[in-house]
C-alpha cells in the first residue's frame, strides 16, 4: 500500500490499540510518499520501519534522542518502538518516503533470512523468529539502496502487489544483512557480557551519528572518541573491528556519498560542493571522486 498523505493521529492510535487488544498483527506494510511544510508525527508505536527524504529534511525521534535526516541518510526503527516524526519547516517543504514493513511481512522475511536453508525445509512457515533490532542510529545511503528505493518509488504511481513485495523484501534484505554484518563484528570483540557489548553499541553509534550529522566540519579523532566518551585509540580499535575501516575512512564515505547526491541534483561549483562537505578545496574534491569512480566529478554530472 502506498499512500500520499498522513493518516489522522487519533484514528490510527485507535486502529492500533483495536488491533493489539484483539491480537491481531498490528501493522500492514505502508509506504508513505508525502509532500509538506510543517509536520509533527508524536509518540507511534511502530513495525520496523525506516525513515528517508528525497527532498529536505526531518527528523525522527527513536531510542531517546532526535535524529536529523537530510536527503542523503536513513533512519531505521524497530518493531513495536515508539518513534516520533518532525516535518523541517523549511519554505521547500520536505518529501519524505517511509516505508512501514508490515508484522506479517517482517516475520515471514526474517524467518527466511535468520535460518539455515535446511531449517527453512524442514519449517517453511515461521512459528517464532529470535528478536532482531537495528541500532536507532544514521545511515548513509549507498549506491544499491538508492537503486532499490527508485524502484519502490515507481509503484508511487503504477503500484503492482507482485514486483512490490519483490523490492520490498531485496530492501529489507539489504538492511538485515548490513546489520547482521555489524552484529557479527560485536560478537568477536570477545565481550562476556551482553550488557557490556551493547553500552559499546550505543557508544560508536553516537561517533557515527556525528559523522553523518557534522561531515562539513572538520572531525578530528580526539572529536570523535570524545562524542563516544571513550579513549582515543580504544575508540579508534573498536570502530574499526566494528564497522571495518577507520573513521576517517568513514567519514569520507559520507562525505562522497553527499559529494554525489550535490553534483546529479544541483548546479553548485566544484569548489561549492567541497566547501559544503568539508573538503579543503575543489582538487580535493576532484582527487577523492576520481578515486573512488574512476571518473572526473564533470563527467558525473554530464551524465545526469
Amino acid at each position: 500500500m502506498v499512500r500520499h498523505n498522513f493518516p489522522e493521529l487519533a484514528w490510527l492510535k485507535a486502529l492500533l490499540h483495536s488491533r493489539k487488544s484483539e491480537g491481531l498483527p498490528l501493522w500492514p506494510t505502508v509506504v508513505l510518499h508525502v509532500r509538506g511544510h510543517q509536520e509533527l508525527r508524536p509518540e507511534i508505536e511502530g513495525p520496523y520501519s525506516l525513515f528517508l527524504n528525497l527532498q529536505g529534511y526531518s527528523r525522527v525521534m527513536a531510542g531517546g534522542q532526535w535524529t536529523l535526516l537530510k536527503d542523503d541518510t536513513f533512519l531505521l526503527t524497530n518493531q513495536q518502538q515508539v518513534y516520533s516524526l518532525e516535518l523541517d519547516n523549511r519554505k521547500q517543504g520536505t518529501e519524505t518516503f517511509n516505508i512501514h514493513f508490515g508484522d506479517a511481512f517482517a516475520r515471514e522475511a526474517l524467518h527466511s533470512l535468520l535460518h539455515t536453508q535446511g531449517q527453512l525445509l524442514d519449517n517453511p512457515h515461521p512459528d517464532s523468529t529470535r528478536p532482531f533490532q537495528f541500532p536507532n542510529r544514521t545511515h548513509y545511503r549507498s549506491p544499491t539502496f538508492n537503486l532499490l528505493i527508485q524502484r519502490l518509488q515507481r509503484h508511487s504511481t503504477n503500484f503492482h502487489q507482485e514486483t512490490f513485495e519483490e523490492d520490498l523484501y531485496s530492501l529489507f534484505s539489504l538492511l538485515c544483512a548490513g546489520q547482521l554484518k555489524e552484529h557479527r563484528a560485536m560478537q568477536q570483540l570477545g565481550l562476556q557480557k551482553k550488557a557490556t557489548r551493547t553500552e559499546i553499541e550505543r557508544r560508536l553509534h553516537l561517533a557515527a551519528n556525528l559523522i553523518h550529522e557534522a561531515y562539513a566540519e572538520p572531525l578530528s579523532l580526539e572529536r570523535l572518541a570524545a562524542a563516544a566518551c571513550l579513549s582515543k585509540f580504544h575508540f579508534l580499535r573498536l570502530f574499526r573491528q566494528v564497522f571495518g575501516q577507520s573513521p576517517n575512512q568513514y567519514l569520507q564515505e559520507v562525505r562522497l556519498a553527499r559529494t554525489y547526491t550535490l553534483l546529479q541534483n544541483t548546479g553548485y561549483t566544484l569548489s561549492e560542493i567541497a566547501d559544503r562537505v568539508g573538503l579543503q578545496s575543489a582538487s580535493s574534491l576532484s582527487r577523492l571522486v576520481s578515486q573512488h569512480s574512476g571518473r572526473a566529478p564533470s563527467l558525473l554530472r554530464a551524465k545526469n
